[in-house]
């Protein structure tokens, strides 16, 4: 855990907005795509992966931080946690978050503990920086069946498919649709 949190502090050039940085840097600018393309990174049969619950977490850079921490060996939602510095509950929500957008997925280890391994999604991108780093993150979050409700009809739209997913009740369904 101690070398995931070394390689955290020790990255240059990605956006964390400060957190592990050395010097403040501003987030990625992700945009989300207006009409779907070729994606330029994600293969042909990318999908979000629905297993995981509607994510809880909200920030873009947390959530690749986690892919960096679980490639670093932090694999189970508390290690997660303890490298990103938040609460362990918060750990669990980044660590579902990534396994959603397909950056991660999970097992179970010897114990019966949950434990997480980056995709090949993942991998590239932990393996990407810059704008290329936000044009993954782009494409992976155009995917995201709530962002296409909202693209096509607005928080409305994204209410009705929360509440037709029937995972989360109404005022979860607001509070993710926010």
């Amino acid at each position: 855990r101690e070398r995931a949190r070394r390689q955290l502090r020790e990255m240059k050039g990605q956006p964390t907005a400060g957190r592990f940085a050395k010097q403040r840097r501003d987030s990625a600018q992700v945009q989300l795509l207006e009409e779907p393309v070729q994606s330029r990174w994600l293969p042909d049969d990318f999908e979000i992966n629905e297993e995981f619950p509607l994510p809880q977490a909200n920030d873009l850079d947390k959530i690749a931080l986690t892919v960096r921490a679980v490639r670093n060996e932090a694999v189970t939602a508390s290690a997660i946690a303890e490298v990103l510095d938040v609460t362990p509950r918060e750990g669990d929500y980044y660590a579902s978050a990534a396994g959603y957008l397909g950056l991660v997925e999970s097992s179970k280890d010897e114990e019966g503990r949950t434990v997480f391994h980056s995709t090949s999604t993942g991998n590239l991108l932990d393996t990407v920086e810059g704008d290329e780093r936000a044009e993954v993150l782009a494409e992976i979050v155009d995917q995201v069946p709530g962002v296409q409700a909202y693209l096509e009809g607005g928080e409305e739209a994204v209410l009705e498919l929360y509440a037709m997913d029937g995972r989360v009740n109404g005022t979860t369904a607001a509070r993710r649709a926010a």
